[in-house]
Protein backbone atom coordinates (compact mmCIF):
# COMPACT_ATOMS: atom_id res chain seq x y z
CA UNK A 1 0.00 0.00 0.00
CA UNK A 2 2.85 2.34 0.83
CA UNK A 3 4.52 1.69 -2.52
CA UNK A 4 1.24 2.42 -4.27
CA UNK A 5 0.92 5.78 -2.46
CA UNK A 6 4.52 6.64 -3.39
CA UNK A 7 3.67 5.84 -7.02
CA UNK A 8 0.67 8.17 -6.88
CA UNK A 9 2.84 10.98 -5.47
CA UNK A 10 5.34 10.46 -8.28
CA UNK A 11 2.60 10.55 -10.91
CA UNK A 12 1.47 13.95 -9.59
CA UNK A 13 4.67 15.44 -11.04
CA UNK A 14 3.67 17.42 -14.19
CA UNK A 15 6.57 15.93 -16.16
CA UNK A 16 5.39 12.35 -15.54
CA UNK A 17 1.77 13.31 -16.28
CA UNK A 18 2.78 14.88 -19.59
CA UNK A 19 4.97 11.89 -20.52
CA UNK A 20 2.14 9.46 -19.71
CA UNK A 21 -0.30 11.55 -21.74
CA UNK A 22 2.06 11.55 -24.75
CA UNK A 23 2.44 7.74 -24.60
CA UNK A 24 -1.35 7.30 -24.32
CA UNK A 25 -1.98 9.56 -27.32
CA UNK A 26 0.70 7.84 -29.43
CA UNK A 27 -0.70 4.41 -28.49
CA UNK A 28 -4.26 5.43 -29.37
CA UNK A 29 -3.15 6.89 -32.71
CA UNK A 30 -1.22 3.71 -33.62
CA UNK A 31 -4.18 1.53 -32.57
CA UNK A 32 -6.54 3.69 -34.60
CA UNK A 33 -4.50 3.40 -37.80
CA UNK A 34 -4.04 -0.38 -37.34
CA UNK A 35 -7.79 -0.85 -36.93
CA UNK A 36 -8.40 1.51 -39.84
CA UNK A 37 -6.10 -0.49 -42.11
CA UNK A 38 -7.83 -3.74 -41.09
CA UNK A 39 -11.22 -2.21 -41.77
CA UNK A 40 -10.14 -0.91 -45.18
CA UNK A 41 -8.68 -4.27 -46.22
CA UNK A 42 -11.62 -6.22 -44.79
CA UNK A 43 -14.36 -4.19 -46.47
CA UNK A 44 -12.26 -3.26 -49.52
CA UNK A 45 -12.99 0.43 -49.13
CA UNK A 46 -10.86 2.90 -51.07
CA UNK A 47 -10.00 5.94 -48.94
CA UNK A 48 -8.72 8.18 -51.72
CA UNK A 49 -8.74 11.30 -49.52
CA UNK A 50 -6.24 9.68 -47.12
CA UNK A 51 -3.76 9.02 -49.90
CA UNK A 52 -4.21 12.54 -51.26
CA UNK A 53 -3.46 13.94 -47.80
CA UNK A 54 -0.31 11.81 -47.62
CA UNK A 55 0.71 12.97 -51.13
CA UNK A 56 0.30 16.65 -50.19
CA UNK A 57 2.29 16.23 -46.96
CA UNK A 58 4.98 14.22 -48.77
CA UNK A 59 5.35 16.91 -51.44
CA UNK A 60 5.81 19.63 -48.78
CA UNK A 61 7.68 17.65 -46.12
CA UNK A 62 10.86 19.71 -46.47
CA UNK A 63 9.09 23.02 -45.75
CA UNK A 64 7.16 21.45 -42.88
CA UNK A 65 10.33 20.00 -41.37
CA UNK A 66 12.10 23.38 -41.71
CA UNK A 67 9.26 25.18 -39.88
CA UNK A 68 9.17 22.55 -37.12
CA UNK A 69 12.95 22.70 -36.57
CA UNK A 70 12.88 26.51 -36.65
CA UNK A 71 10.03 26.61 -34.11
CA UNK A 72 11.80 24.14 -31.79
CA UNK A 73 15.07 26.11 -31.97
CA UNK A 74 13.26 29.43 -31.44
CA UNK A 75 11.32 28.15 -28.40
CA UNK A 76 14.49 26.67 -26.88
CA UNK A 77 16.30 29.99 -27.35
CA UNK A 78 13.45 31.77 -25.56
CA UNK A 79 13.54 29.22 -22.73
CA UNK A 80 17.31 29.54 -22.41
CA UNK A 81 16.99 33.34 -22.33
CA UNK A 82 14.39 33.03 -19.56
CA UNK A 83 16.76 30.80 -17.57
CA UNK A 84 19.71 33.18 -18.00
CA UNK A 85 17.53 36.21 -17.17
CA UNK A 86 16.27 34.82 -13.87
CA UNK A 87 19.17 36.24 -11.79
CA UNK A 88 18.45 39.74 -13.17
CA UNK A 89 14.76 39.40 -12.37
CA UNK A 90 15.53 38.16 -8.85
CA UNK A 91 17.96 41.07 -8.42
CA UNK A 92 15.14 43.47 -9.32
CA UNK A 93 12.58 41.94 -6.96
CA UNK A 94 14.76 40.89 -4.03
CA UNK A 95 16.16 44.29 -3.19
CA UNK A 96 16.15 45.17 0.49
CA UNK A 97 16.24 48.77 1.73
CA UNK A 98 17.47 49.35 5.27
CA UNK A 99 17.09 52.56 7.29
CA UNK A 100 18.06 53.15 10.90
CA UNK A 101 17.62 55.85 13.55
CA UNK A 102 19.29 55.46 16.97
CA UNK A 103 18.74 56.92 20.41
CA UNK A 104 21.92 57.54 22.47
CA UNK A 105 23.28 53.99 22.20
CA UNK A 106 20.18 52.52 23.84
CA UNK A 107 17.59 51.70 21.24
CA UNK A 108 17.37 51.87 17.46
CA UNK A 109 14.43 52.11 15.10
CA UNK A 110 14.96 50.05 11.93
CA UNK A 111 12.93 50.18 8.73
CA UNK A 112 13.30 47.38 6.20
CA UNK A 113 11.63 47.40 2.77
CA UNK A 114 11.71 44.08 0.91
CA UNK A 115 10.66 43.75 -2.71
CA UNK A 116 9.57 40.36 -4.05
CA UNK A 117 7.39 39.00 -6.84
CA UNK A 118 4.36 39.21 -4.52
CA UNK A 119 4.80 42.94 -3.86
CA UNK A 120 6.45 45.33 -1.41
CA UNK A 121 6.75 44.49 2.26
CA UNK A 122 7.64 47.06 4.91
CA UNK A 123 8.74 46.04 8.39
CA UNK A 124 9.61 48.34 11.28
CA UNK A 125 11.23 46.97 14.40
CA UNK A 126 12.84 48.27 17.59
CA UNK A 127 16.33 46.96 18.38
CA UNK A 128 18.25 46.96 21.65
CA UNK A 129 21.69 48.35 20.75
CA UNK A 130 22.86 48.65 24.34
CA UNK A 131 24.83 46.15 26.43
CA UNK A 132 22.08 45.52 28.99
CA UNK A 133 18.47 44.38 29.05
CA UNK A 134 15.81 46.98 28.33
CA UNK A 135 13.05 46.45 30.88
CA UNK A 136 10.60 48.79 29.18
CA UNK A 137 10.60 51.42 26.45
CA UNK A 138 7.67 53.37 25.03
CA UNK A 139 7.39 56.13 22.48
CA UNK A 140 6.59 56.58 18.82
CA UNK A 141 8.35 56.51 15.47
CA UNK A 142 7.42 58.93 12.68
CA UNK A 143 7.90 58.49 8.94
CA UNK A 144 8.21 61.68 6.91
CA UNK A 145 8.11 62.46 3.20
CA UNK A 146 8.71 66.00 1.85
CA UNK A 147 8.46 67.46 5.37
CA UNK A 148 5.04 65.83 5.88
CA UNK A 149 4.50 63.15 8.53
CA UNK A 150 2.78 60.31 6.69
CA UNK A 151 2.83 57.73 9.48
CA UNK A 152 3.10 57.81 13.28
CA UNK A 153 3.68 54.43 14.90
CA UNK A 154 3.41 54.23 18.72
CA UNK A 155 5.17 51.36 20.46
CA UNK A 156 5.80 49.87 23.88
CA UNK A 157 8.35 47.09 24.25
CA UNK A 158 9.23 45.15 27.41
CA UNK A 159 12.11 42.80 28.29
CA UNK A 160 14.33 43.20 25.25
CA UNK A 161 17.77 41.57 25.44
CA UNK A 162 20.92 43.18 23.99
CA UNK A 163 21.07 42.75 20.19
CA UNK A 164 17.46 41.53 19.98
CA UNK A 165 14.66 43.22 18.07
CA UNK A 166 10.88 43.36 18.21
CA UNK A 167 8.62 44.08 15.27
CA UNK A 168 6.21 46.96 15.84
CA UNK A 169 4.71 47.40 12.36
CA UNK A 170 4.31 45.40 9.15
CA UNK A 171 2.53 46.17 5.89
CA UNK A 172 2.36 44.94 2.29
CA UNK A 173 2.04 47.24 -0.72
CA UNK A 174 1.48 50.35 1.41
CA UNK A 175 3.09 52.41 -1.32
CA UNK A 176 2.79 55.83 0.30
CA UNK A 177 5.30 54.72 2.96
CA UNK A 178 7.96 53.56 0.52
CA UNK A 179 8.87 57.06 -0.64
CA UNK A 180 9.79 58.36 2.82
CA UNK A 181 12.91 60.50 3.04
CA UNK A 182 13.34 60.79 6.80
CA UNK A 183 12.42 59.09 10.06
CA UNK A 184 12.50 60.33 13.66
CA UNK A 185 11.91 58.62 17.00
CA UNK A 186 10.65 59.96 20.32
CA UNK A 187 11.12 58.02 23.56
CA UNK A 188 8.78 58.87 26.45
CA UNK A 189 10.65 56.64 28.86
CA UNK A 190 13.24 53.89 28.69
CA UNK A 191 14.21 51.72 31.65
CA UNK A 192 17.12 49.35 32.11
CA UNK A 193 18.44 47.70 35.27
CA UNK A 194 20.71 50.68 35.96
CA UNK A 195 19.35 53.66 34.01
CA UNK A 196 16.03 55.39 33.45
CA UNK A 197 15.71 58.16 30.86
CA UNK A 198 12.76 60.21 29.71
CA UNK A 199 11.81 62.42 26.75
CA UNK A 200 14.56 61.59 24.27
CA UNK A 201 14.28 62.57 20.62
CA UNK A 202 16.44 61.94 17.57
CA UNK A 203 16.20 62.37 13.79
CA UNK A 204 17.62 59.81 11.38
CA UNK A 205 19.66 60.60 8.26
CA UNK A 206 18.04 61.85 5.07
CA UNK A 207 17.18 59.04 2.67
CA UNK A 208 17.57 59.71 -1.06
CA UNK A 209 15.32 57.77 -3.41
CA UNK A 210 17.04 57.12 -6.73
CA UNK A 211 14.36 54.83 -8.25
CA UNK A 212 17.08 53.41 -10.49
CA UNK A 213 15.52 49.96 -10.88
CA UNK A 214 12.01 51.30 -11.41
CA UNK A 215 13.19 53.68 -14.14
CA UNK A 216 15.36 50.98 -15.74
CA UNK A 217 13.00 48.01 -15.36
CA UNK A 218 13.67 46.72 -18.89
CA UNK A 219 17.27 46.03 -17.89
CA UNK A 220 15.93 43.44 -15.43
CA UNK A 221 12.51 42.33 -16.72
CA UNK A 222 11.29 42.25 -20.34
CA UNK A 223 8.70 39.69 -21.40
CA UNK A 224 7.74 41.35 -24.69
CA UNK A 225 8.83 40.28 -28.17
CA UNK A 226 7.91 42.75 -30.94
CA UNK A 227 5.33 44.24 -28.60
CA UNK A 228 3.71 40.87 -27.82
CA UNK A 229 3.93 39.55 -24.26
CA UNK A 230 5.46 36.07 -23.92
CA UNK A 231 6.03 33.62 -21.08
CA UNK A 232 9.78 34.22 -21.16
CA UNK A 233 12.05 36.94 -19.79
CA UNK A 234 14.02 38.12 -22.84
CA UNK A 235 16.52 40.46 -21.15
CA UNK A 236 19.47 38.12 -21.79
CA UNK A 237 18.47 37.50 -25.43
CA UNK A 238 18.03 41.20 -26.19
CA UNK A 239 21.33 42.11 -24.53
CA UNK A 240 23.19 39.46 -26.52
CA UNK A 241 21.42 40.56 -29.72
CA UNK A 242 22.49 44.16 -29.18
CA UNK A 243 26.08 43.05 -28.59
CA UNK A 244 26.03 40.84 -31.71
CA UNK A 245 24.53 43.55 -33.92
CA UNK A 246 27.02 46.08 -32.54
CA UNK A 247 29.91 43.75 -33.37
CA UNK A 248 28.55 43.14 -36.89
CA UNK A 249 28.25 46.88 -37.50
CA UNK A 250 31.77 47.35 -36.19
CA UNK A 251 33.05 44.88 -38.80
CA UNK A 252 31.92 46.95 -41.78
CA UNK A 253 32.03 50.49 -40.35
CA UNK A 254 34.92 52.83 -41.15
CA UNK A 255 37.41 52.88 -38.29
CA UNK A 256 39.31 55.95 -37.18
CA UNK A 257 42.33 55.39 -34.95
CA UNK A 258 43.57 58.11 -32.61
CA UNK A 259 47.23 58.02 -31.61
CA UNK A 260 48.36 60.50 -29.01
CA UNK A 261 46.97 63.92 -29.90
CA UNK A 262 46.24 63.28 -33.55
CA UNK A 263 44.21 61.04 -35.82
CA UNK A 264 46.11 58.38 -37.67
CA UNK A 265 45.87 59.02 -41.42
CA UNK A 266 46.20 56.45 -44.21
CA UNK A 267 47.12 56.85 -47.85
CA UNK A 268 44.59 56.58 -50.65
CA UNK A 269 45.44 52.97 -51.49
CA UNK A 270 44.81 51.88 -47.92
CA UNK A 271 41.51 53.77 -47.84
CA UNK A 272 40.33 52.13 -51.08
CA UNK A 273 41.31 48.64 -49.86
CA UNK A 274 39.58 49.27 -46.55
CA UNK A 275 36.40 50.43 -48.33
CA UNK A 276 36.36 47.33 -50.57
CA UNK A 277 36.91 45.04 -47.58
CA UNK A 278 34.13 46.69 -45.56
CA UNK A 279 31.78 46.58 -48.55
CA UNK A 280 32.39 42.85 -49.05
CA UNK A 281 31.75 42.17 -45.34
CA UNK A 282 28.59 44.30 -45.46
CA UNK A 283 27.25 42.49 -48.55
CA UNK A 284 28.09 39.02 -47.20
CA UNK A 285 26.43 39.60 -43.84
CA UNK A 286 23.23 41.12 -45.15
CA UNK A 287 23.03 38.67 -48.07
CA UNK A 288 23.05 35.79 -45.57
CA UNK A 289 20.41 37.54 -43.48
CA UNK A 290 18.28 38.19 -46.57
CA UNK A 291 18.59 34.57 -47.74
CA UNK A 292 17.56 33.22 -44.32
CA UNK A 293 14.61 35.64 -44.21
CA UNK A 294 13.45 34.77 -47.74
CA UNK A 295 13.78 31.00 -47.15
CA UNK A 296 11.85 31.24 -43.89
CA UNK A 297 9.14 33.39 -45.45
CA UNK A 298 8.86 31.01 -48.43
CA UNK A 299 8.64 27.99 -46.10
CA UNK A 300 5.93 29.65 -44.01
CA UNK A 301 3.89 30.52 -47.12
CA UNK A 302 4.26 26.99 -48.54
CA UNK A 303 3.23 25.47 -45.19
CA UNK A 304 0.16 27.69 -44.95
CA UNK A 305 -0.79 26.83 -48.54
CA UNK A 306 -0.31 23.15 -47.70
CA UNK A 307 -2.77 23.36 -44.81
CA UNK A 308 -5.22 25.30 -46.99
CA UNK A 309 -4.96 22.59 -49.62
CA UNK A 310 -5.47 19.87 -46.99
CA UNK A 311 -8.75 21.26 -45.66
CA UNK A 312 -11.15 19.80 -48.28
CA UNK A 313 -9.38 16.41 -48.21
CA UNK A 314 -9.51 16.32 -44.41
CA UNK A 315 -13.24 16.91 -44.58
CA UNK A 316 -13.58 14.15 -47.18
CA UNK A 317 -11.40 11.87 -45.06
CA UNK A 318 -13.69 12.27 -42.04
CA UNK A 319 -16.64 11.29 -44.23
CA UNK A 320 -14.77 8.18 -45.39
CA UNK A 321 -13.94 7.24 -41.80
CA UNK A 322 -17.59 7.59 -40.80
CA UNK A 323 -18.62 5.33 -43.65
CA UNK A 324 -16.02 2.72 -42.61
CA UNK A 325 -17.15 2.84 -38.98
CA UNK A 326 -20.75 2.36 -40.02
CA UNK A 327 -19.82 -0.84 -41.92
CA UNK A 328 -17.73 -2.38 -39.12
Amino acid sequence: MGNFLELLKTLKNPKYVLLTLIFVIIGNVITFFINLEKAISLHKIKVTSFYKIMDIIASNWLYLLYIIILAIVFINILRYSHKKSRPREEEFYNEDVHYKVEIVNFVGGNIKISRSSTGYELQIYIQNISNEDILNVDGFLSITANKVRIKKIPFEVSILKPGYSESIYQSVNEFELFEFDMCDMYINEIKTENITKKEIYNIGPIRINTFYKILNMKRFIDYKLFGIRTRYNLVWLKNKSRVAFGYIRWLYKRKVYVLGKGIRKHNLFHEVCSFIKRSIIFMCIYTIVLIIFCVTLFAVIKTLLMFWELLPFLWEFTKDINSIISKI
